[in-house]
């Protein structure tokens, strides 16, 4: 009878670490459970708080509109300016191969 001892306090002793084990993931589970209900509980808050800078987004967008202001000219007066800076632009080219030319 004797002999059965070791293996029955061995035996405790894994329970004994089980138990341990177990305690620790119930606290665990204990603190996710306080978060998911803290969680719960500023819901609306945050709901609220997003709801407000999104209508602070929507002013502020809204601002920006009113802000623009129509662009002056048209499509070809653009199209000139470009076509007489790019005319400058190929000019200087030539003067400046034209001197190293020399």
């Amino acid at each position: 009878m004797s002999a059965a001892l070791p293996s029955l306090i061995e035996n405790l002793d894994k329970l004994k670490q089980h138990k341990i084990e177990l305690e620790k993931l119930l606290a665990d589970v204990n603190a996710n459970t306080q978060s998911a209900e803290q969680a719960i509980v500023d819901h609306p808050a945050s709901v609220e708080a997003c709801r407000e800078e999104v209508k602070a987004a929507i002013t502020y967008a809204q601002s920006l509109k009113k802000e623009l202001k129509p662009v002056s000219g048209t499509d070809a007066a653009d199209a000139a300016l470009i076509d007489e800076a790019d005319q400058i632009r190929v000019r200087a080219i030539n003067a400046i191969n034209e001197f190293l030319a020399q």
